[in-house]
Parts: C-alpha cells; structure tokens; sequence
C-alpha cells in the first residue's frame, strides 16, 4: 500500500523456545485489540520460514526519556501528555489489557508533518510496547511469579507479590511516577543496581517533587503522590480518575488530590523510621 511502518522482529534463534514465540504473538494480538488514537496502531502480522513479525504505524517523534535528557517539562504541558495517556491506557482497560511497563521510554511524542512540533499546548502522544501486556481475565505468561517490568516505575504490590498480580492500579502508579520524572527530570527512585531500586521502592517514600521543584504547583504534587500512593486502595480508584484530576487542575479548578496534612506527613515518617520512634516514644 505504500504505507510505511516499524517492524518488529523476533530472530529466528528465538522461536526455538515456545513460551518466547508465544509472548511475541501474544504482544501483536494485545495490540490488534486496542484501538485508539494514542496507542501506536498495529498493522498485520506474519511469518517468513523461522522470521516471524509484526507491523507497527510508524511514529515520528521521540520518547519522554529522550525529551527528558534536555530537562524537565514545562508543568502544564506534563500534565497534559499524563492526563492524555491516562485516558489511553483507561481504553486499554476497559478492553482487558494491562500494559505493565508504563514508563517515559513507552510514550513517544508525536510531531507533525515534516517533522514540525504540533500545538504544544495539546501534544499527541503514542503508547508504545505492549510486549509485557497481560489480557485481564486469561492466564499471564509471567503468572509463574517472575518480576518483569521496569524498576524504577514499578508498584510496591508488583515487586512483592510478582508481575501477575500487576493490575490496573499498578499502570496508574506508573503513569504517577513517570509524572515524576517529566516534572523533577529524575525518577522517583534509582540506584546501582535493580535489587536496591527495588528495595528502595518498598521501603523508602520518594522525595517530594516540590523539594526538586520548587515552582510545582502543589495540587501536581499531590496528584503525584495519590496516584503513587504505596497501598493501592488508596490511589486513584482507575486511569480515568487521574485523567479527570489532572484536567481539573489544566482548567483551574480544584483537585481531589490533596497534600498530607502534618499529622499524616508524621506517621508516615514513623512508619518509614519504627526504631527511633520507639527510642523516643
């Protein structure tokens, strides 16, 4: 047709194991369910001999970990790419898949023809990599307990209890830390290896993101820190939640989100340091 797209390969070496030929076929099949305008659209799907494939829209732009290189964003256009990948993954839900490694290098930044930026104050976004998706409702090729994913953006319920038990609310902590990282240039939590990242994820409260940033309005950083709430009961209950707080603040109305008074912002600093609040109790 002329159309051009990406293409994604898997090497012939890898098809000698079925688990991985069955994931990759799995991954075009997530993506040929979710059509949406902000989701990277799937094309077709085959095979030639042991080369098996499938075809992507080709997407002009560059991922939020490329732009963030440069520094952060402005905030309102962040809240903007976040609230317009909130509303894409609630799309994604509500069709059965979860897509488990929401992060800045799986949101590309489209631009327009010729290579152009369009409206900054309404960029276009495209989710990319469904290739750990899970289908909500079926079994998971990761349901024997590995941790897949990426460290830094990965809900404290998905390192302890493993990626199956990865749900919708665990994509809503991940859309909240890669808030984080377009608003402060960092993500909420890093270290030399994945083993101390992940600890840190489980045992440590990121800092504050007025403290990296001090012209953060504070509804961002409390929507930011709802929506990485370490109990999941206690985040936006959907996407389309987080969607709807960060467009209420865009509009300059008032958030849900609010910041933690100071009797929260105490116990949450003895519950992270329990022997000296017992010394000095």
């Amino acid at each position: 047709t002329g159309q051009r797209v990406a293409l994604k390969i898997l090497p012939p070496s890898l098809t000698r194991t079925e688990q991985t030929l069955a994931r990759f076929l799995r991954e075009g099949r997530i993506m040929a369910r979710v059509h949406h305008p902000d989701i990277v659209a799937f094309v077709d799907q085959g095979s030639a001999g042991r080369l098996h494939w499938f075809a992507m829209e080709f997407v002009d732009g560059v991922t939020l970990e490329e732009r963030i290189r440069i520094g952060p964003l402005p905030v309102r256009k962040a809240c903007r790419i976040a609230a317009a990948v909130a509303r894409a993954l609630q799309f994604a839900h509500e069709h059965g898949v979860v897509h488990r490694d929401v992060k800045p290098g799986n949101v590309i930044l489209r631009d327009g023809p010729g290579g152009t930026p369009r409206d900054p104050e309404h960029p276009r976004i495209a989710i990319t990599d469904f290739g750990l998706a899970r289908e909500t409702g079926t079994g998971s090729m990761t349901d024997s307990g590995a941790l897949v994913g990426t460290p830094m953006y990965m809900a404290p319920e998905v390192v302890l209890g493993g990626s199956q038990v990865g749900g919708t609310l665990a994509d809503v902590y991940s859309l909240g830390a890669t808030l984080y990282t377009l608003v402060t240039g960092r993500p909420p939590f890093d270290g030399p290896t994945a083993q101390s990242v992940l600890k840190a994820v489980l045992e440590r409260e990121p800092t504050s993101p007025r403290r990296l940033r001090h012209d953060l309005p504070e509804p961002v950083d409390a929507m930011i820190g709802k929506a990485m709430a370490r109990k999941p009961a206690q985040r936006y209950g959907s996407a389309e939640e987080f969607a709807a707080d960060l467009e209420r603040f865009l509009r300059g109305e008032r958030t849900l989100a609010r910041s933690p008074g100071l009797l929260r912002r105490a116990g949450r600093w003895c519950a992270r340091r329990p022997l000296v609040t017992g010394l000095l109790a």
